[in-house]
């Protein structure tokens, strides 16, 4: 779902001062694993949750990598999210609150 970078490495403190995150990180749909998923979603709790669901996985991702070269209070990175979407108040809603802010 994330690039190679994206889950399991830290880059605290000079490993990292910018993070670039381009579009969207969203799961494949043709995945035979996550079809049956949003299947199984879309039965026991209906169309609107199986669409919160496929967003909120992209969206921990998203906060994740952010999360990767940000790891204390003391430390930052520009964070570039190239992706008219993340101005859209329902992704941006999903969006970590501290980044949010900045």
């Amino acid at each position: 779902m994330g690039g190679k970078l994206s889950e399991g490495i830290d880059f605290c403190d000079n490993l990292c001062r910018c993070i670039v995150i381009m579009g969207m990180p969203y799961g494949n749909i043709n995945n035979f694993e996550f079809k049956c998923k949003m299947d199984h979603i879309k039965r026991q709790h209906g169309e609107g949750t199986a669409h919160d669901y496929y967003h909120n996985l992209c969206m921990r991702t998203v906060n994740q990598s952010i999360g990767r070269a940000i790891r204390h209070s003391f430390d930052y990175a520009a964070i570039i999210l190239l992706d008219s979407r993340y101005s859209r108040p329902p992704i941006k809603q999903k969006l970590s609150s501290w980044v949010r802010k900045n």
